[in-house]
């Protein structure tokens, strides 16, 4: 889809971005505003400046500190790294019966009886 979009907008040769060229064929970027803490910030692979921040800056949020009704904890059946994950309380339906995670996986599935 992104060939056929970007062929639409671009004209027949779209911007390949792995070009070494492409920053060049893409002329100027649009003004960026960022709010604190986050700062405009040029990445590597990326034509244009980014609003960015380090991690120690701005902390992940992983929703550890979630507390609602529709979330409820890991499966028992789920690897031991799933630990502190938070998944959402399922109303499976029909014939369905709520069942373990698939392997790898953290929280329950809806699965036929």
């Amino acid at each position: 889809m992104f060939v056929s979009v970007s062929a639409l907008l671009l004209g027949a040769n779209p911007i390949d971005y792995r070009s070494p060229y492409a920053c060049e064929k893409l002329g100027s970027c649009p003004g960026l505003t960022c709010p604190p803490p986050l700062e405009a910030t040029r990445r590597d692979g990326v034509c244009c400046p980014v609003c960015w921040a380090p991690d120690h800056v701005i902390g992940l949020d992983r929703h550890s500190a979630i507390k609602s009704k529709y979330t409820t904890k890991a499966h028992p059946a789920a690897p031991s790294n799933c630990e502190g994950v938070k998944c959402f309380k399922l109303h499976c339906m029909g014939e369905e019966e709520i069942g373990p995670p698939p392997p790898g996986g953290c929280c329950a599935v809806c699965r036929v009886a």
